[in-house]
């Protein structure tokens, strides 16, 4: 699906036989993309995560979460500043056409 990502003007996807969608990549990307946020951070010591930030302890000892909703990841960079915690990384993931084709035929899409 990356060839078709790199190739193609417009995109067509079909399930079972039916046209679902049809459009350029931004198009899709557009409707039916999401963006997600990756940050690892530490925490002060004696400092407990929140469990409303949704953070899961890593192999390093750390702690990662993944966000769809920048509040969210404002809301946790916040609290890091505010106790003395130490952010790592932030990276930002795209959906790629390969999930948005499965996101549209499995239904968690809502086809417009």
């Amino acid at each position: 699906m990356a060839q078709v990502e790199n190739v193609c003007d417009r995109i067509a996807i079909l399930n079972n036989g039916k046209l679902i969608a049809l459009a350029t990549m931004d198009e899709l990307l557009s409707k039916y993309g999401s963006k997600k946020y990756l940050i690892d951070f530490d925490s002060a010591e004696n400092q407990d995560v929140p469990a409303n930030l949704h953070a899961k302890r890593n192999q390093e000892g750390g702690y990662s979460v993944q966000y769809e909703n920048v509040d969210e990841t404002n809301t946790l960079l916040q609290w890091i500043g505010r106790t003395g915690g130490r952010t790592l990384s932030i990276t930002t993931k795209s959906d790629t056409l390969e999930d948005i084709f499965l996101g549209l035929v499995d239904g968690s899409h809502a086809i417009e």
